[in-house]
């Protein structure tokens, strides 16, 4: 009674935020009198050895039942996520003998690796809260005794958001020059310049997470606080996510910053699930801040554009229909693929219904680099020659032109044409082709202005609808 007592009072005072784990001294006094009772009864029925017998089997079922009942409630044996922190930590690079402040979540997990596996022997770890004054303390102390200081964090630091959490080590400051995998050697203010960045991964896919690391130096001492947001656009200029908040750390403000010290500024980006592919913009801009009163100058920013960045994959991998047509520009069509859910080969044409769509893919490259966004066309036209069905855009809508291709990288693109109920049933054919005036009519003369074009040779037959 005085251990359970003892630990409720514990518990009260303190308001943990794991309160039920300080009953675990209780539980483990309750236990004590339940084996008490057990063995008493046990040893009550030594002279009877079948009523001792079946004593034994009841109460061996209480934790077997237990057991049955709440294993898969409790079971967390697929629950990694403290694994997966701490090695992310860990394979951070961190320096040697580094001092890293961590929350408990990771700290824990750390230990573990430390004293069980005996990685990392070399740092000192410790569980603080930055809002604490301990923290600058110890910040302070690793710094005059020349040791790198790292903050783990969060990304978002509130546990009880559903969104996924990221976590990365934050020097503060690194402790030697970066080698970022892609230069830019830019000011951003008068005392701070970005080196250069890293992306991982480097073609960034929709409904995943992407890592950007900016990489800064410092100067001239920096006498202002900072504040910085980051914009994701696509080339078309349209906006899929922004996010904001103090660089590198918000537990390390700008003006700590020293003349001659590097930073590195960890973004952790989720890719909407709806980006479509092609190419990204990640606009940084940075305003002074006022943390007196909590206000931000946006009248004054510093920015810098990080791209074009590739979003999705645009290779051609196997081309059905081979077809070569070379163009003055240097491009060149490879081949195309048609496809339908209501379309099938027979023989030599690609037969499908009316009221269904078609999908055709084309496969393009260039020889040489373009200076010109073209417009890429595809007509459906009768045995005529009139064009019934077509589809003028740029590649990828736009997300891709022409002008910022790879040399030599093959570039599969789709187009739809949706078969109305009322076409004619027969056969047509497909033209495509490329143009750069957008003021130029749709076809002239049964020909594109300013523009060249190829048959494909593959008709397409259309049938009434069964």
């Amino acid at each position: 009674l005085a251990a359970a007592l003892g630990v409720s009072a514990i518990s009260v005072l303190l308001r943990g935020e794991s309160t039920q784990f300080y009953f675990s001294g209780a539980y483990l006094v309750l236990a004590t009198f339940v084996a008490a009772a057990a063995g008493a009864l046990i040893e009550g029925f030594r002279a009877r050895p079948l009523a001792r017998g079946v004593a034994i089997a009841l109460l061996a079922l209480l934790p077997l039942t237990s057991l049955w009942s709440n294993y898969a409630r409790l079971d967390e044996s697929n629950d990694t996520r403290y694994d997966v922190w701490a090695r992310s930590v860990l394979s951070d690079n961190l320096a040697p003998n580094a001092v890293v402040i961590a929350p408990w979540e990771i700290a824990t997990p750390l230990r573990y690796f430390q004293l069980v596996e005996g990685e990392r022997p070399d740092l000192l770890l410790i569980h603080e809260s930055p809002v604490r004054p301990q923290f600058g303390k110890i910040l302070v102390s690793a710094h005059n005794l020349a040791r790198p200081f790292y903050y783990v964090q969060f990304t978002p630091e509130d546990k009880t958001i559903s969104a996924v959490r990221t976590v990365q080590a934050v020097p503060l400051p690194l402790t030697t020059p970066p080698t970022p995998t892609h230069t830019l050697n830019v000011p951003l203010t008068d005392s701070i310049s970005v080196l250069g960045y890293d992306l991982k991964p480097e073609s960034m896919r929709s409904g995943e997470w992407v890592r950007l690391a900016l990489y800064y130096q410092v100067t001239a001492p920096v006498n202002s606080q900072f504040t910085s947001e980051l914009e994701l656009d696509d080339i078309r200029g349209q906006m899929h996510g922004t996010w904001s908040r103090l660089p590198v750390s918000d537990y390390y403000p700008t003006y700590f910053w020293k003349s001659g010290e590097y930073y590195r500024d960890v973004w952790d980006i989720p890719m909407p699930a709806d980006a479509p592919r092609g190419l990204y913009n990640f606009q940084l801009a940075w305003y002074p801040y006022d943390p007196t009163n909590n206000t931000t100058n946006r009248d004054e920013p510093h920015t810098l554009t990080i791209g074009p960045l590739r979003g999705g994959d645009f290779a051609a991998g196997n081309i059905p229909h081979t077809q070569i047509a070379q163009f003055e520009n240097g491009m060149q069509l490879l081949g195309f693929g048609l496809s339908g859910s209501a379309g099938v080969m027979e023989r030599a044409a690609f037969v499908t219904r009316r009221n269904s769509p078609l999908t055709v893919s084309l496969f393009w490259q260039t020889n040489r680099q373009l200076d010109t966004s073209y417009t890429v066309f595809l007509h459906l036209v009768d045995e005529n020659g009139i064009v019934r069905l077509q589809s003028d855009r740029p590649p990828w809508n736009g997300m891709y032109p022409t002008d910022r291709w790879k040399i030599g990288e093959m570039v599969r693109d789709e187009y739809t044409l949706d078969l109305p109920g009322d076409l004619a049933p027969g056969t047509y054919h497909l033209v495509a082709g490329i143009y750069s005036n957008p003021e130029a009519p749709a076809l002239v003369a049964g020909r594109e202005t300013n523009s060249t074009s190829i048959e494909l040779n593959i008709p397409v037959g259309v049938t009434a609808e069964k």
